[in-house]
């Protein structure tokens, strides 16, 4: 059946072809599927010559609506309610099949079929039926799913071979055991270190064209990763010292471990300051696996914070903090927070605190002055501590004898009071239960439990009959504290056991100063040397007015590795 007019064709085949005059380009297209045919054509075509008109009449109509020459055609077919509407209403309601069931209604009423009426009980029926077709399909989609994902799997597994299973587990092992800390068991009775090795003697002489020899070492730091051992001492300069080759073919440390004394120890890296090294810190998420991670921090008399390259020994950047005359003022004590972003500098009465990513002046300054009293802290802030499990809180030691625990927005949590000197060391167990503290000329060791503030849970002793700094370490599983002191002797308190006697013994015959547990293997360092006077001489001539002191004739700068058991 076509209608042809003077500007439009028409079939009924579901093409309508708008040509229009000939300066309208625009055409119209409609397209129905072949085994989709509108109903109301259908139905006008069976009743006669009549129905014919009225069909071009529509389509003439339809050909009409909304062309425009700057819009496109839009339009739907001239079938009023003759297809049967589709719902997204539940079909667990029941609402969805009456809406469904009306629509049929009225396009067969539309197409002048009269369509016989059903019973109630035939629409329960085929509501029933209906349910559980639907439950069937949703059931076998489910299977095809599951199916199919069982199908992958064993794919991949078939694909993988034992060679690549093979490498995935010693990966496993490997990364495991790289976050895995040494669990020191030290028993009392049985405890007996071993020297493994020491520097090379020549490491610390005087050389041609070195400006000042180190007669004493000022402490020691493994690096986070255990990698390797930084060192200060006192002619302004840091080395570097990459565990012994040998230790990496230890298989079990367990068992009886070679002594290497014949084996020279060297430092792999030497960084010059220009001035006295006052304090220097690793960055805590060093790893020697990667480069960028491997720097160190450092704060020297007259001269700014330093960041170090562990691998080059090249500077990478400064941190310059200014007073209020735009003098450069020297940092006493230097911390990073747990995740390295932050890096605390400790001054006189104030705290700077600086972006580790932002180079030069911009910083952070919180003045250690209250508004409560008694809760100022007053003199050179000389060391600072970051609390490793709670890292909003930091401890602040100072040569007022006082230390304070802040939080990160610069308050006051309280004011500890209890060493008979100036504040040099502080520690944090790994739980960051316990605060260890301990002070120049100040025999004691103060344990401290973060639970219960101003009471000294627990005073160790040792011997510091010097100004100097003197470090002490905790195991990683918090249980045995390692001090040194300036009687050469070293010291392993059980913390679990608050009545017995420290274990004992002879680490140096001068002064030993720097104590630091390897975290992943059951190695101790330590460091060695201490500043020597000449005394008067008490019957001498104006030429010998000055001698040698009896504490100079056990000299000692040394670096040494301990297997503890």
């Amino acid at each position: 059946m076509e209608c042809t007019d003077d500007k439009m064709d028409f079939q009924v085949a579901g093409e309508v072809k708008y040509d229009g005059d000939k300066d309208d380009a625009t055409k119209v297209m409609l397209t129905t599927p072949e085994d989709e045919v509108p109903i109301t054509l259908i139905a006008n075509q069976t009743v006669g010559s009549e129905s014919q008109d009225t069909a071009c009449e529509e389509a003439t109509s339809l050909a009409s609506v909304n062309i425009d020459e700057n819009s496109e055609f839009t339009s739907v077919l001239p079938v009023e309610k003759s297809e049967t509407v589709k719902s997204d209403v539940d079909e667990t309601s029941g609402n969805g099949e009456d809406i469904v069931e009306d629509s049929e209604e009225t396009s067969e009423k539309s197409s002048g079929i009269v369509a016989p009426q059903k019973t109630e009980e035939e629409l329960i029926t085929q509501k029933t039926a209906d349910s559980q077709f639907e439950s069937d399909k949703v059931n076998t989609d489910n299977e095809n799913d599951a199916v199919t994902e069982m199908d992958i799997e064993k794919g991949v597994e078939d694909e993988e071979t034992p060679e690549t299973d093979k490498v995935a587990e010693e990966y496993s092992e490997t990364e495991a055991a790289g976050y895995c800390y040494w669990n020191y068991e030290i028993n009392s009775e049985e405890c007996n270190p071993k020297c493994l090795i020491s520097t090379s003697i020549n490491e610390f002489k005087k050389k041609e064209g070195r400006r000042k020899c180190p007669t004493y070492l000022k402490g020691c730091k493994w690096a986070p990763d255990g990698s390797c051992l930084l060192s200060n001492a006192d002619d302004d300069s840091l080395r570097l010292f990459n565990i012994p080759s040998s230790f990496s073919s230890i298989q079990d440390w367990n068992s009886d471990i070679p002594t290497l004394e014949s084996e020279e120890w060297w430092s792999t890296l030497k960084v010059k300051e220009g001035g006295l090294v006052y304090d220097y810190c690793w960055y805590p998420l060093m790893s020697s696996m990667d480069p960028v991670t491997s720097c160190f921090l450092t704060s020297s008399s007259e001269a700014p914070v330093h960041l170090w390259d562990a691998f080059t020994g090249r500077l990478r950047a400064s941190y310059q903090p200014f007073n209020h005359l735009e003098q450069l003022m020297s940092s006493y004590s230097l911390a990073f927070d747990s995740t390295g972003e932050n890096i605390y500098c400790g001054f006189e009465k104030s705290i700077r605190i600086f972006n580790i990513t932002r180079p030069g002046k911009q910083c952070v300054e919180r003045s250690m002055k209250q508004s409560f009293p008694g809760l100022t802290q007053y003199g050179l802030l000389s060391s600072i501590a970051v609390n490793p499990s709670f890292k909003s809180i930091y401890a602040v030691g100072s040569f007022d004898k006082t230390i304070g625990l802040y939080c990160d927005d610069g308050s006051v949590i309280c004011l500890l009071q209890g060493q008979l000197g100036g504040v040099t060391h502080m520690k944090f167990s790994n739980d960051g239960l316990k605060l260890f503290t301990g002070g120049r000329k100040d025999s004691r060791l103060i344990c401290w439990d973060m639970r219960k503030m101003g009471e000294e849970y627990q005073i160790l002793d040792r011997v510091v009959a010097t100004h100097q700094r003197i470090y002490f370490d905790v195991t990683p599983n918090g249980r045995y504290l390692i001090s040194g002191g300036t009687d050469g002797v070293v010291r392993i308190w059980d913390m679990l056991k608050q009545d017995d006697e420290p274990i004992l013994f002879k680490g140096d015959t001068d002064c030993v100063n720097g104590i630091s547990l390897n975290p992943f293997v059951p190695l101790l360092a330590t460091s060695s040397g201490q500043r020597h006077f000449m005394e008067v001489a008490d019957d001498s001539d104006e030429e010998e007015m000055f001698v040698k002191s009896k504490s100079s004739i056990n000299r000692s700068c040394d670096i040494k590795l301990w297997k503890v058991p």
